[in-house]
């Protein structure tokens, strides 16, 4: 498979071009600001722009939600204001495939030509020419190429 000969196809992020606009230009920043503590309102603009949210929800200040109309939260949901997302990269070497669904967890090193079946999940190294699969993802068996 060669990459630049990849076609993405149609993407469209859920939402009419002027929502996103609008959520994009004054929708993101009321969430997001310290200025605006109030938690219920925060919860009514992002109802405004469809997320589905349950009873009790807090929303502090700094939260990034890219698309609100594709946000679900339940019930009584609520993180610390200073809750830390840590990540680390991830690598994909050359010729590798990672089929749909699949998740790979921060600082995992998928390695050249490895492959990674459908939504599994990889949480440490995958091995160069090595098929996984399942969650967490196993070896299956060595890749052969013609």
């Amino acid at each position: 498979m060669q990459l630049n000969q990849y076609q993405q196809g149609e993407y469209h992020p859920g939402a009419p071009l002027f929502k996103q606009l609008l959520w994009y230009s004054i929708g993101d920043f009321l969430v997001q600001t310290p200025l605006l503590p109030m938690a219920r309102l925060k919860v009514a603009i992002l109802r405004l722009f469809g997320a589905k949210i349950g009873t009790g929800v807090n929303i502090k200040p700094h939260v990034k939600i890219k698309f609100p109309w594709r946000l679900t939260l339940g019930n009584y949901v609520w993180s610390k204001p200073s809750f830390d997302l840590i990540t680390s990269p991830i690598h994909i070497a050359a010729g590798s495939w990672i089929g749909a669904s699949a998740v790979i967890g921060p600082g995992v090193r998928v390695n050249e030509k490895a492959v990674l079946t459908l939504g599994s999940v990889a949480v440490k190294d995958l091995a160069a020419m090595t098929i996984y699969s399942g969650n967490p993802c196993q070896p299956v068996k060595k890749r052969q190429l013609l």
